[in-house]
């Protein structure tokens, strides 16, 4: 299935005129089709799992990002035979253990809305990341790479920062920012699918968000994919390969943004950076 997507995906990319800068309308009716195989596709996966962590998503202390994300990896690195269920049943231990409600862990509380560098993606409250339903689901149903979501979005939008000196909306550092936002889950996960399902599910999850904005998004995440299946990148790939992969998805003339309320491809250039 993973493979017929992307090769259906990477032949619409490649046929797509040259000459033809805006891109094809997408129906009303198409999108609310596509959007309910996606939500059985998701169920699908959630309902596949061989063990479910009821109440995961509201355990994760997110204050302890960096700590979190060191420990698992280093696990992974220690344990490479380690089944899904082994990483997950340690990450919920890590959970435990790092959070705010540990008396031998106490945080100093706070926020950080959506606009914060770095949280781009979510907003979260006192360590408590505000995950849509699907969301929360999903992470519930695989904590470990859940996490590695959330973890992935901020270094999207930390890069997006870095490489033009802002996070845009409907532009070309939005569609970065997405496309960078997929390959480096599947850095972080080595799973297409999985960063298929999640950044499908906070697609769908999103309040008042207009049907075009809906289209751009998940068009530009699925080039992220794309990208980061032709150069292979996986968990096993060096920060500069997962950074070149998303540089090559931004000069590729295969991203969208919006003009004038349509949405247009366009072809990014190394002089759209600032650093």
């Amino acid at each position: 299935m993973l493979i017929l997507s992307l090769v259906l995906m990477s032949q619409s990319v490649l046929a797509a005129p040259s000459e033809k800068n805006t891109a094809q309308e997408i129906s009303s009716n198409t999108i609310a089709s596509q959007q309910r195989a996606l939500q059985q596709s998701i169920q699908a996966y959630i309902h596949s799992q061989p063990k479910v962590y009821t109440g995961a998503s509201k355990l994760l202390d997110y204050g302890y990002k960096d700590i979190l994300f060191d420990k698992l990896k280093e696990f992974k690195k220690q344990h490479p035979e380690a089944t899904e269920t082994e990483i997950n049943d340690y990450f919920i231990g890590l959970m435990r253990e790092y959070n705010r409600n540990n008396p031998e862990r106490a945080l100093e509380t706070g926020r950080a809305t959506i606009n914060s560098i770095g949280s781009w993606f979510y907003e979260y409250v006192e360590g408590q990341v505000e995950l849509n339903s699907l969301e929360q689901e999903l992470f519930d149903a695989n904590p470990s790479k859940g996490f590695a979501a959330l973890v992935a979005g901020d270094e999207a939008a930390d890069w997006t920062q870095y490489k033009f000196g802002y996070n845009g909306h409907n532009d070309k550092t939005d569609a970065f920012r997405h496309a960078a936002w997929n390959i480096w889950i599947i850095g972080f996960t080595s799973d297409s699918f999985w960063a298929e399902v999640w950044t499908s599910a906070h697609e769908l999850g999103a309040i008042n968000q207009p049907q075009i904005e809906y289209e751009m998004d998940m068009h530009n995440n699925s080039i992220g994919r794309l990208y980061a299946f032709i150069n292979d990148i996986s968990e096993d790939s060096l920060v500069s390969e997962t950074r070149n992969t998303i540089h090559d998805a931004y000069v590729s003339g295969s991203l969208w943004h919006i003009v004038n309320n349509s949405v247009q491809y366009f072809t990014g250039s190394s002089n759209d950076y600032v650093n």
